[in-house]
């Protein structure tokens, strides 16, 4: 089975955020989109390590309003 690969405007459209905002994801260095690379230019990243970042994500929300 292939990994599905995400462009950073999927993810960006995905996640309800700027692409400039997953950019600075990709390259902030904390591995929060582990997993992701570059081929050539562009940055591409799996859908699974999306599907984690938004679990994870509303997890903290949930949190945050306790």
């Amino acid at each position: 089975m292939t990994e599905k690969l995400l462009s950073v405007t999927e993810v960006a459209d995905r996640l309800q955020i700027s692409r400039r905002r997953v950019l600075a994801i990709l390259n902030d260095g904390l591995g929060r989109f582990d997993g992701a690379y570059k081929v050539g230019n562009f940055w591409v990243i799996p859908e699974d390590v999306v599907i984690k970042f938004e679990k994870q994500r509303e997890t903290e929300e949930v949190e945050g309003r306790e």
